[in-house]
């Protein structure tokens, strides 16, 4: 369904922050009304997919010549088709077709926040340039953790009442303030470790694509290390031996990394290494869509400790 006077959106303004927008001058009374004339998917927004079904509602207000262009320059799907190595023209009519396929897995690895994130400095400049703050695209991005023109922190809520936009029902933003107990929100500041520091700037790199990962070259140097290059339906004792003995290796190596601020704690105090997404012969031999933190980490292991 079309509707009129549709925003187009800002230089790197998130799609959905257009929806956002567009509802703005309706009033909060008539908030989810308005939304639901553009999507009926407006409430089934969340951070385990790389496409929403509200994404491909929202594309339709515009002219098809410009899906393409919209989709690449105002989500964050061509990044991710670059983590699997796929073309983005195919992985975008896949995704308008089937919006729920391409999935994150393991997204509890990272402190992946459950609303949307927003640099407390971009909200002046973006009043001060367009009337309006919005939400950024990059901001989103689940390692990314400071705004690239400011260095700021980004936030994803309220430090006082815990609020966090965390569905666009809850109206736009972002703010200075909290909208729900009117708190000021302040910068906040957090020691970085060297580590910290590595998956920044690798965060940067995938978000400008000077990072290029070649998924393909570590599995085959993983095969190597296993000993066997193929899947196999049952393995053998000593190819189960060489699995663990492998995964031991990999796993004490994780755990000597200090991801405090990129990895959410595991409950009973259990290391980050036992954790499913850490599987490395799941990694080799099946081909699931990964955070990117995962294709991080067995990169650089990779090539530190095996290459």
């Amino acid at each position: 369904m079309s509707v009129y006077h549709f925003p187009a959106p800002f230089e790197k303004e998130h799609l959905l922050g257009c929806l956002m927008r567009y509802v703005l001058p309706q009033g909060r009374k008539e908030y989810v009304k308005v939304a639901k004339r553009v999507s009926s998917n407006v409430s089934k927004v969340n951070s385990n997919s790389y496409w929403q079904s509200v994404y491909t509602d929202i594309l339709k207000q515009y002219l098809p010549k410009y899906h393409h262009q919209l989709a690449l320059n105002n989500t964050l799907l061509n990044v991710y088709t670059s983590l699997i190595e796929s073309d983005f023209s195919i992985v975008l009519a896949e995704q308008v077709k089937y919006p729920s396929k391409l999935q994150l897995k393991h997204a509890n690895l990272e402190q992946v926040h459950k609303g949307w994130k927003w640099c407390p400095e971009c909200i002046f400049d973006d009043e001060d340039e367009c009337g309006v703050a919005y939400w950024h695209c990059e901001h989103q991005f689940p390692l990314k953790k400071r705004c690239t023109k400011h260095g700021a922190l980004l936030l994803s809520g309220c430090q006082s009442c815990g609020f966090a936009w965390s569905s666009i029902l809850q109206g736009p933003g972002p703010s200075a303030s909290c909208p729900k107990c009117g708190s000021t929100f302040s910068e906040r500041h957090r020691e970085d470790s060297y580590d910290d520091l590595w998956i920044e700037r690798s965060a940067n790199g995938i978000l400008n694509g000077s990072l290029n990962f070649d998924k393909n070259k570590v599995k085959e140097c993983f095969k190597v290390q296993y000993g066997f290059g193929e899947f196999k339906r049952q393995w053998s004792v000593a190819e189960r031996k060489q699995i663990r003995d492998q995964q031991d290796l990999f796993g004490n190596w994780i755990d000597s990394l200090n991801l405090l601020n990129h990895l959410t704690p595991l409950p009973n105090g259990r290391n980050n290494s036992e954790h499913p997404a850490f599987n490395v012969s799941t990694y080799v031999f099946k081909s699931y869509d990964y955070a990117p933190i995962i294709h991080l980490l067995f990169s650089r292991y990779c090539r530190e400790e095996i290459c």
